[in-house]
């Protein structure tokens, strides 16, 4: 029998409907009910607005920490929450130099390393890196490889096995692969276990598989890939209940995107593809499903000049929905640059671009697919390459109760006044830094002088009653609640004008009406909220 080949009938352009919120979710959902519990209720995306007339939805991008960048010469890779307080990073030293000094280790590759923080900003890296062995009875070695997973799980009943660990393991010894059948130029992802975080026992190899990732149709019979690329992430998502593997992938030939030559020189030879995201999920971290993809750039992405595609993707559930981050990557043409380009066609640039989901598997651009994260100035810490630093276990961001912590790693490698990298890898600067968004506020319904006004879908809450938001009046503004029906007929003693109007600034406000402060008396009963704004923004609602 034959190596399984692909169908290219319709190829690549069937994925063209990935990414956009009313391709995949065509239908007009206006009267559809639905029921929340306490928790926030975003308005990032479509899911919640029946209605809608005078509002703009505005993406917010991060405040970047004025102390950024907080670490230098750093590969950040993963940042814990103690549960006891206190934050601590796994971290590879980039080439050789490690927080502005050189890596305190003989001279192996990607060594990892932990530094402790007490706010999460002040970091101190510990003199020793951490410890690896590859079984029960070896020796300890330094922990050597490119981390891929980084997951603490309390609830595990093994002391021995609460922190979990994937790792392109750098520091095994690996049989050469020898001639046989299924003999070919894979590795093997590794899995880890901890008792700490600090010493670790090799357990297992995974099904993923480190290796050639492209989907390319250069023939009639072309065999699918069978590695999964050099970009990996791997959580735990509680909702879902399932690990999630977000994966690296290109595929091509799509003349959407720009064509990429083999070779830097520019040659003849090439493709044009894009680069995508896959999704495979597990229940053991070692056996993973086939790899689908369900994040590829469309024809708006390829209007950017230069657009390669989604870099790195990753997704976190955030209150009712999921938020993910997603690295996008172009080589931006520049002629006025006279350095040459660090990759072929281009100056590479990656920026972080917000995505949502409302079942976790199904993803799509948020807020106009503005950046989250900008890159910095032409000659700042993180002017050409950002990707997310990930937290421990369910990746993402750190979440406290009134801000949300991204933090990212910046690359600089090239030169003023060019747009993207133009320096070879080995002399770029790596650093972690940190970008803040308050509470809910990734993106925002706004009106200015003239009032605008939202209507939700039909819903049934479980909560006591107090309807609560989270919003910003400017000065002279407000914004005003009201409770209709579910036909949109006004309740009486709820409507708009006996409402008190809030003015200022509140990550929670309770909304109450000449009435009363409670909506009790509606429980279990399908209604509509309404939302008029004056020089305001709001961000979300819940009823407690």
């Amino acid at each position: 029998m034959s190596s399984p080949t692909a169908d290219w009938s319709a190829f690549p352009q069937g994925y063209s409907l990935l990414l956009n919120e009313k391709a995949q979710f065509p239908q007009d959902l206006s009267s559809w009910r639905t029921r929340i519990d306490g928790s926030r209720q975003l308005f990032a995306d479509t899911f919640w607005i029946a209605r809608s007339t005078n509002l703009e939805r505005r993406l917010h991008e991060v405040r970047k920490h004025p102390a950024n960048p907080l670490v230098e010469d750093v590969w950040a890779c993963w940042v814990h929450p103690e549960p006891e307080g206190g934050y601590r990073l796994f971290a590879n030293g980039w080439r050789g130099r490690l927080a502005g000094a050189p890596e305190p280790a003989e001279a192996r590759e990607r060594i990892v390393w932990t530094a402790r923080s007490g706010d999460g900003l002040d970091w101190r890296f510990d003199p020793d890196p951490v410890q690896a062995r590859d079984h029960e009875s070896a020796p300890w070695r330094p922990m050597q490889g490119q981390l891929h997973g980084l997951l603490f799980e309390p609830w595990e009943p093994d002391p021995e096995r609460r922190w979990k660990m994937l790792i392109l393991d750098r520091g095994r010894p690996r049989q050469p692969p020898g001639e046989t059948p299924f003999a070919g130029t894979t590795v093997a992802i590794s899995l880890y276990t901890s008792p700490d975080g600090a010493r670790w026992t090799w357990r297992s190899d995974t099904s993923l598989l480190r290796g050639t990732s492209g989907l390319r149709h250069t023939g009639p019979y072309d065999p699918f890939p069978e590695g999964i690329g050099d970009v990996l992430q791997v959580r735990w998502d509680p909702v879902l209940e399932k690990y999630v593997a977000h994966t690296k992938h290109t595929v091509g030939p799509d003349p959407r995107f720009p064509f990429h030559p083999h070779s830097r020189d520019g040659g003849a030879t090439g493709r044009y593809e894009a680069r995508v995201a896959g999704w495979s999920e597990s229940d053991d971290l070692v056996h993973w499903s086939a790899p689908r993809i369900y994040a590829y750039p469309d024809a708006e992405d390829a209007r950017t000049p230069g657009m390669y595609g989604i870099y790195e993707a990753d997704g976190f559930p955030y209150e009712e929905m999921w938020l993910g981050c997603l690295s996008m990557t172009a080589n931006i043409p520049d002629p006025s640059c006279e350095a040459t380009p660090r990759h072929a066609g281009g100056y590479k640039r990656n920026w972080i671009r917000l995505a949502g989901s409302r079942d976790g598997r199904h993803w799509y651009y948020l807020g106009d697919r503005r950046p989250l994260i900008p890159v910095g100035p032409d000659d700042g810490w993180d002017a050409h390459y950002l990707r997310i630093a990930q937290r421990t276990t369910v990746a993402g961001p750190v979440i406290g109760p009134d801000e949300v912590r991204l933090y990212y790693h910046g690359h600089y490698g090239g030169v003023p006044g060019c747009k993207g990298l133009t320096l070879p890898k080995d002399t770029w600067q790596s650093a972690l830094g940190l970008g803040v968004v308050e509470r809910d506020r990734f993106v925002s319904l706004e009106a200015g002088a003239e009032p605008g006004e939202v209507i939700t879908r039909p819903l049934v809450f479980s909560g006591a009653g107090t309807l609560c938001v989270n919003a910003r009046a400017d000065r002279g503004g407000s914004v005003r609640a009201a409770v209709l029906e579910e036909d949109g007929t006004p309740i009486a003693g709820l409507g708009f004008d006996d409402c008190a109007p809030l003015g200022g600034d509140s990550l929670r406000a309770p909304m109450s009406w000449s009435g009363g402060d409670s909506l009790r008396a509606l429980k279990d009963r399908y209604v509509r909220l309404a939302f008029r704004l004056e020089r305001a923004g709001i961000y979300s609602f819940w009823i407690e």
